[in-house]
This record gives structure tokens, C-alpha cells and sequence, in this order.
């Protein structure tokens, strides 16, 4: 399956706006991610300015009405990280790995047959 990042690509986020707000600077660390069948589906996609106390904006997208898009609930709860994580080639095999779980196949999979 051929992913692609919307960030950036789709009309309401032409610009690539920041998703996190840190005390020493700014920067993109949250994506939506999809296959290239879905991205065609997507409508906009926007970037709201954070609110306290998180540090990053949330994103939305817009799809077509008549789809629905449930939720997936975490198997722990999210724990805070402290910090810095760095993107390697091992980062890169886990975030695959998670895109391509059966969870997220099947929302996915939902998605396809709804549209």
C-alpha cells in the first residue's frame, strides 16, 4: 500500500502549518496519513493554533458526508514522554508496523467500502 502525508498537500494546509508549539521553537511532528486512494476523498485539512496546556494544534480533515470514521482506542493509556525522540531507520519499521496493523487495516478497510 502506497502511503501518503497530507500535511502540506491538501487545500487548507497548502502552507504546511505547524502542528507543535515549543518553548524554543516551532515545528510539524503530527500527520495524517493515508493511502493514495483515500487522499483523493479528502476534502481539506486544517491545523488549529494550540490551546494550553497541550503544545500541539489539533488537525482535522474534512471527507465526504456518509462516512464515518470511528475511533481506536488506545490498548494503555498514553503515558508523557520526556525529552527528545529522534526519527531513525528503526522509528521509521515500528511507525510502518503500526500503519499497518490490524486495527488501523480495518478502519481503513471501512473507509474504502463507505465511500
Amino acid at each position: 500500500m502506497q502511503l501518503r502525508i497530507l500535511n502540506g498537500r491538501i487545500s487548507g494546509d497548502s502552507l504546511g502549518y505547524y502542528t507543535c508549539f515549543k518553548h524554543n521553537g516551532c515545528s510539524t511532528v503530527d500527520y495524517i496519513i493515508t493511502s493514495q486512494y483515500m487522499m483523493k476523498k479528502v476534502i481539506s485539512l486544517r491545523v488549529e493554533p494550540h490551546i494550553h496546556p497541550s503544545d500541539h494544534g489539533l488537525i482535522a480533515m474534512t471527507i465526504p458526508n456518509g462516512v464515518m470514521v470511528p475511533t481506536i482506542e488506545a490498548e494503555r493509556p498514553l503515558e508523557p514522554t520526556y525529552g527528545r525522540n529522534l526519527w531513525d531507520t528503526e522509528s521509521a519499521k515500528l511507525f510502518r508496523h503500526a500503519l499497518l496493523s490490524e486495527p488501523v487495516s480495518d478502519l481503513h478497510s471501512r473507509l474504502l467500502v463507505s465511500t
